[in-house]
């Protein structure tokens, strides 16, 4: 049970990350565009 929640919880993580840097990488993108 343990395993399946360390498990459940590096899976959420992992897409929170990928959420970040591509909100990131947007916010990057129109700064440039602004410039």
């Amino acid at each position: 049970m343990i395993i399946l929640l360390s498990i459940f919880a590096v899976i959420l993580l992992s897409k929170l990350y990928c959420l970040v840097v591509q909100v990131e990488l947007n916010t990057k993108e129109q700064v440039q565009f602004k410039i």
